[in-house]
């Protein structure tokens, strides 16, 4: 986490608003306090009309102070629990890919069912060290468009756990 504050400036259309002082000196006075430490405060820098529709263009400037995480950064903490980011691309022609983060080594593999809940395809087992953003790939050439549903399981040490969610097919 970088320690310090982040400032943007934001513009915002708004189509058929005016905004008066009173409506400026509400979104001024506006802060958000989150969990994680992060102070977020919200500030009118200005606002402009344009065109003949009475548009409005505000300036908001947007101010985080305290923890800024960045995408860049390595995590340093294992996940949790078990948890599915989705698959991708969905919908899919072909082949997807489940993205999971893992609170353990375990031996993952994925089960995919139709909408009747008949198992269609299941992946080979593979053995997967804890961590965020691992993957199973799936190749499903063989199944016909249509909604399906995937189940991830992760046999683990202490037990089997389990995570559902659902792609659609597209030919």
């Amino acid at each position: 986490m970088i320690r310090g504050f982040t400032s943007i400036v934001v513009l915002i259309t708004l189509i058929g608003f005016s905004f008066g002082a009173a409506n400026a000196q509400e979104l001024n006075s506006g802060q958000t306090t989150q969990d994680s430490g992060t102070l977020l405060a919200l500030t009118v820098e200005g606002q402009k009309h344009t065109g003949n529709a009475q548009n409005v263009v505000a300036v908001l400037k947007v101010t985080v102070t305290g923890d800024v995480g960045t995408t860049n950064e390595a995590l340093t903490e294992l996940p949790e629990q078990l948890s599915v980011q989705g698959s991708y691309p969905n919908p899919f022609r072909t082949a997807t890919s489940i993205v999971y983060n893992l609170p353990a080594p375990a031996h993952v593999y994925a089960e995919v069912f139709d909408i009747l809940g008949r198992v269609v395809y299941t992946s080979p087992l593979q053995q997967e060290d804890a961590g965020w953003g691992r993957s199973l790939s799936l190749d499903l050439s063989t199944t016909s468009s249509g909604l399906y549903i995937y189940r991830v399981n992760a046999e683990t040490a202490s037990g089997i756990l389990t995570i559902t969610g659902r792609m659609i097919q597209v030919r």
